[in-house]
């Protein structure tokens, strides 16, 4: 199938090399975005490094050999994927928020954490359905409605408690005062996170504050003691450890090699 079956109404999506898309209002507290990418823009680029959201995602990839779904578990170390522009059409990503891939596969999402698999091997009806959804639509638009209603029918709200952890993680809470607040033991909580996250707590904390740190990287001329501290750290030999076990490099080589990175800008 050519390509043009997405530009009948679409033609705007070639003028950028990413595309984000809302979802649906109803899915806006599972998944972040939709985004469209048209691999021709990236052919110069012959690896990308990205950075881990602890979220997860559906890849979609239209090749010359057809349609293809990946499901990326959550990420607590950065992945570098290759270009593949000469042979991709486009992709189709399917960016979830924290603890959203759980919405909808409805089993625990720790046997995928930092794991890339064939959707077909994770919830085989939904690569189905996407496969047919490609098929069936003519525009970019109709083709992400088909996504939305997907989604809608396998839906279920997160459990309460988890948005409430995830945010007092992003506000420097210790896990100790969190299960205090919310009255289940650590235990209990850790495996009520895990399940549905895909990472633990702590894990979770960390890569929260290491995509504040690279996005001050990148925004403010901040000392690196200050970044510690803005982002909930005692000292700046802390910070740096746990930088270097996210990123597998120094926050100042990050600096060095910023453009070949990417960091969501819609989770953190």
């Amino acid at each position: 199938m050519e390509l043009n079956w997405l530009l009948h109404q679409d033609a705007n999506a070639y003028q950028k090399k990413h595309l984000y898309l809302k979802p649906h209002p109803l899915l806006g507290k599972t998944i972040a975005h939709y985004t469209y990418m048209q691999n021709q823009l990236f052919a110069d680029e012959s690896t990308l490094t990205l950075v881990p959201d602890a979220s997860g995602c559906i890849v979609i990839q239209v090749t010359d050999a057809g349609i293809s779904c990946r499901f990326w578990g959550s990420t607590s170390t950065v992945i570098q994927v290759m270009s593949d522009a000469a042979h991709t059409y486009f992709h189709f990503f399917i960016e979830f928020l924290p603890a959203g891939a759980f919405a909808f596969l409805h089993h625990s999402q720790s046997a995928y954490h930092n794991q890339i698999l064939s959707l077909d091997t994770v919830f085989p009806a939904f690569s189905d359905h996407i496969s047919m959804l490609y098929e069936t639509s003519n525009t970019l638009i109709q083709f992400t409605k088909g996504i939305d209603a997907l989604f809608l029918k396998r839906l279920e709200m997160p459990d309460s408690s988890i948005s409430f952890i995830h945010q007092q993680l992003h506000q420097g809470a210790s896990i100790a005062s969190i299960t205090a607040r919310i009255g289940y033991s650590q235990r209990h909580l850790q495996r009520l996170f895990q399940s549905q996250t895909g990472c633990s707590m702590k894990q979770y904390q960390r890569i929260a504050r290491i995509n504040q740190a690279v996005h001050l990287l990148q925004t403010t001329p901040c000392a690196l003691t200050e970044i510690a501290q803005l982002c909930g750290y005692y000292d700046e030999a802390h910070f740096l450890h746990d930088f270097q076990k996210v990123m597998k490099l120094t926050p100042r080589n990050y600096q060095k090699q910023m453009s070949v990175f990417y960091n969501e800008l819609y989770k953190f």
